[in-house]
């Protein structure tokens, strides 16, 4: 092979490593965060868990809602929240009424569609514009699309949590599997350790005294004074609940035991 050769050979490879590596950037699956970017933008897969319970962690932050059914992200968009003043309250919260047509009997009778009622006081989802920043009265704005979408997958009692970077922070920024768990409430963290195994109840023992009365209660192991004798401490007062030590006199004669003489 000539250098001539050689070098246009050198040349042409040097050429093309740029033009497959931006190929193989360009085939690179799109994550649901890179395309819901644009205001009023939404993605919706509710075929990547068909079933399960329904749960909505809306961003204040990020200005976006992520959706959960069986665990799984279905669906990320767009959000518009209480503007500055009208802020949307942080917190856990329920579904409590479903309406497709409401209007708003706070803020001129407007429209408010495929309403998803969060509070008692005027907090709700619903189909709205969504410019990219918060603008609404204290609601959750949705494209109106993705509204509809949400409104046939859930129920009365859905949960739904809105978090920011002070309150309930650890579900400020979702990913692909749901933070909390949609039925109880309760948060879900990978890498958290297992919770320890209930304590065992300790070992009670009363310690009945000479004159026939209970004392007081000791642990497992503990040593009696003298003149006394050790019988099973009751699991609970037998006139209520919960344990209380009981010092009802012993009737039986064979535990009541007699003060030692003295010397």
């Amino acid at each position: 092979m000539s250098w001539g050769c050689a070098i246009g050979l050198c040349l042409g490879l040097s050429l093309c490593a740029p033009v497959a590596e931006a190929a193989k950037k360009k085939a690179a699956p799109a994550t649901m965060e890179s395309r819901v970017v644009r205001p009023g933008s939404y993605v919706w897969q509710p075929e990547r868990s068909p079933d399960g319970a329904v749960l909505v962690v809306v961003s204040l932050p990020e200005q976006r809602a992520h959706i959960y059914r069986g665990g799984k992200r279905i669906g990320l968009t767009t959000v518009s929240t209480g503007s500055e003043g009208r802020d949307t309250p942080a917190g856990h919260f329920e579904i409590l009424q479903k309406r497709v047509v409401h209007h708003s009997n706070l803020y001129d009778d407007a429209p408010m569609p495929f309403m998803q009622r969060l509070t008692w006081d005027g907090i709700a989802l619903h189909a709205g514009a969504v410019p990219g920043y918060p603008a609404s009265h204290g609601c959750i704005r949705l494209p109106r699309k993705l509204a509809e979408q949400l409104f046939a997958i859930t129920d009365i009692g859905t949960r739904v949590i809105v978090a920011d970077e002070h309150e309930y922070a650890e579900v400020t920024y979702p990913g692909d599997a749901a933070p909390v768990d949609a039925l109880t409430g309760a948060y879900i963290f990978p890498d958290a350790p297992p919770p320890p195994p209930p304590a065992e109840p300790p070992s009670q023992r009363v310690t009945v005294m000479g004159d026939g009365r209970v004392v007081r209660v000791e642990g497992a192991g503990a040593t009696s004074s003298p003149g006394a004798v050790v019988v099973p401490a009751p699991t609970a007062n037998p006139t209520g609940s919960g344990y209380q030590p009981y010092s009802a006199p012993v009737t039986d004669p064979a535990k009541r035991v007699p003060p030692p003489a003295k010397p």
